[in-house]
C-alpha cells in the first residue's frame, strides 16, 4: 500500500514536537459552518476518470487517518485538539475573531453562533475540516479547496493542500497552474504578516514559490528572488526540525532545478547545489518514509534533471516502484498514475 507522504502542498511539522499543526487559525469560523450546505460528491474535473473511486467521509476518517497520513499530518481534527491548537497562536485568534465580529454585524445567525457552547462550536468546525480532508482523499480537489477556503483561515491547510495537488498533478494548462500557485503564495503571505514564525505557513509559502520556480527561465528565476527565499526558509525549518521530511524533499527538488538550469558549476558556486546534495536530501527523506509514492516520484524527477546514465537507471527504478504501489487514496493514486505515465515515455 502506498504511504501517505505527499507533496501537493503542506506537511507541516511543528518545530518542537514534530507533530503537524492542522489548523492555521485558533478561533474558528463556527458560524460559517452553519451556512455551508451539504456538498454532493461528484467527479471533480481535476480527477482522472479512469482511477479508482474512494469513499471516505468525515465520519469514517478516524478509522483510516493513520494509514492515509502515515502520521505526518498530525492528529485527526477533533474539537478537543482544535481547542488546544487554538491557544498556540493568539494573533491568529484575534484576527479571526475580528473577522467573525465583522460578519456578525450583517448576519445575526453568525452573532448567535458566537454565543453558542464553545465545545459544540469546536466539534462542528472539526467535522467540517474532516470533511475537507475526506474530499481530498476521494479526489474531489476543487471541492476540497472551496470548502476549506469557505471555513476561513482555519481551513487554509487542507484547502491550499488540495490546490497544490491540483497545480502539481492534475492541472494541464500552465497558465492555470501558475494562478493556483500564486494564490497559495498570496494567502500564505497574508498569514505570515500576523504569524511570521508559523512553520506551516512558512513551508506552504516556500512550496508554492518552489513550484513556480520550476516554470521560470534562469533569468526569470534570478529576478524573482524566489530561489534564495525558498532555500533560506527550508534551511531554517530544517534547523528547527532536522527530520522535517517535507522540507528536505523540497530542498532536494529545488537543488535539482538549479543544477538543471544553471549548470553544475554555477549551481555549486551560487547555491551549493550539486547532484550529491540532491541525492543526500532525498535519501534522508526516504529513510524516514521508504514507501512514499510522492518522495520516490519527486526523487525520480530530480535524478532525471541532474543524473548521468546511472542516475537515469535509479530514476527508472523509483518510478517502477511507485507505479506498482496500491494506493489507499486518490492523492496517492495520482502519484501512481504520474509514475506510470512517466514510465510510458521513459527513454533509457
Amino acid at each position: 500500500m502506498a504511504n501517505a507522504t505527499s507533496f501537493g502542498l503542506w506537511f507541516y511539522l511543528t518545530p518542537h514536537s514534530g507533530a503537524i499543526d492542522t489548523a492555521l487559525m485558533p478561533i474558528f469560523f463556527f458560524c460559517l459552518v452553519s451556512l455551508i450546505a451539504p456538498f454532493p460528491i461528484y467527479a471533480d474535473s481535476s480527477w482522472p476518470q479512469k482511477m479508482t473511486d474512494f469513499n471516505y467521509t468525515a465520519d469514517n476518517l478516524s478509522e483510516h487517518w493513520q494509514t492515509l497520513t502515515g502520521g505526518f499530518r498530525g492528529p485527526l481534527p477533533s474539537g478537543s485538539w482544535i481547542e488546544t491548537s487554538a491557544a498556540q497562536w493568539p494573533m491568529l485568534e484575534a484576527a479571526t475573531r475580528m473577522h467573525l465580529v465583522t460578519l456578525a454585524d450583517s448576519h445575526p445567525y453568525i452573532a448567535e453562533g458566537l454565543e453558542a457552547d464553545e465545545k459544540e462550536q469546536y466539534g462542528r468546525y472539526a467535522h467540517q475540516l474532516r470533511e475537507t480532508w475526506a474530499l481530498i482523499f476521494n479526489g474531489q480537489l476543487q471541492r476540497a479547496s472551496e470548502l476549506g477556503l469557505s471555513l476561513g483561515a482555519g481551513g487554509y491547510y487542507p484547502a491550499l493542500y488540495a490546490q497544490a495537488l491540483r497545480a502539481t498533478l492534475t492541472e494541464q494548462a500552465p497558465a492555470q497552474r501558475r494562478v493556483l500557485l500564486e494564490e497559495i503564495i498570496h494567502r500564505t503571505d497574508e498569514l505570515l504578516d500576523i504569524a511570521p514564525h508559523h512553520p506551516t505557513i512558512r513551508f506552504g509559502n516556500a512550496y508554492a514559490k518552489a513550484r513556480v520556480l520550476e516554470t521560470l527561465s534562469v533569468t526569470e528565476a534570478l529576478s524573482s528572488g524566489y530561489t534564495s527565499e525558498v532555500l533560506s526558509t527550508l534551511d531554517r525549518l530544517l534547523s528547527e526540525n532536522p527530520n522535517h521530511i517535507y522540507a528536505m524533499t523540497l530542498y532536494g527538488g529545488v537543488h535539482a532545478g538549479i543544477v538543471d538550469k544553471a549548470g553544475k558549476l554555477m549551481a555549486k558556486l551560487s547555491y551549493g547545489a550539486t547532484p550529491a546534495s540532491v541525492q543526500d536530501k532525498f535519501e534522508r527523506a526516504l529513510s524516514l518514509d521508504p514507501d512514499s509514492a510522492a518522495i520516490r516520484f519527486e526523487y525520480a524527477k530530480a535524478l532525471l534533471k541532474v543524473g548521468d546514465r546511472s542516475g537515469r537507471k535509479v530514476a527508472k527504478a523509483h518510478l517502477e516502484k511507485t507505479a506498482n504501489l496500491v494506493p489507499a487514496s486518490a492523492e496517492q493514486a495520482l502519484y501512481v498514475d504520474a509514475a506510470k505515465r512517466a514510465l510510458a515515455s521513459f527513454k533509457d
